[in-house]
């Protein structure tokens, strides 16, 4: 029981990770100029509140059945989403160009941390060990 409440807390932190970036203008390639202009494609191609909402349901239920078949799940973008991603964004529509560039998640039942950016530290989200969640979800 314990097992599952850290898979959907983690799952959770994972998602709303994801849908407080969308449309955000915080981005980085490694190049200042191209890290700008980025930036502004992500904020004119960035989603409604409703269209965030459900993609972050959607995105959490989707990790929660993940962990099924997985002990971890790795969520990661280039210059656009791959996988899961890639496939709850299509769902409702979101463009690409929402997402952080170059950003890569890791997530077991235990941890969730991430790497946005072009050679980003690593930064964590959650730790079920220290029963800590990062009160600032912002990216």
């Amino acid at each position: 029981m314990e097992n599952q409440q850290n898979i959907i807390k983690a799952s959770e932190v994972a998602a709303r990770w994801w849908a407080n970036f969308l449309g955000t203008a915080k981005q980085n390639n490694g190049d200042d100029l191209a890290s700008l202009l980025l930036g502004w494609v992500s904020v004119t191609n960035a989603p409604n509140l409703e269209t965030v909402e459900k993609f972050y349901e959607t995105l959490k239920n989707e990790l929660i059945q993940r962990f099924e078949f997985s002990d971890s799940i790795i969520l990661s973008t280039d210059y656009g989403p791959e996988g899961i991603l890639a496939q709850v964004a299509k769902k409702f529509e979101i463009s690409g160009y929402a997402f952080p560039c170059k950003t890569v998640m890791y997530i077991s039942d235990c941890t969730v941390s991430v790497r946005s950016g072009y050679q980003a530290k690593e930064k964590l989200l959650y730790s079920s060990e220290d029963l800590k969640v990062d009160s600032n979800l912002d990216v």
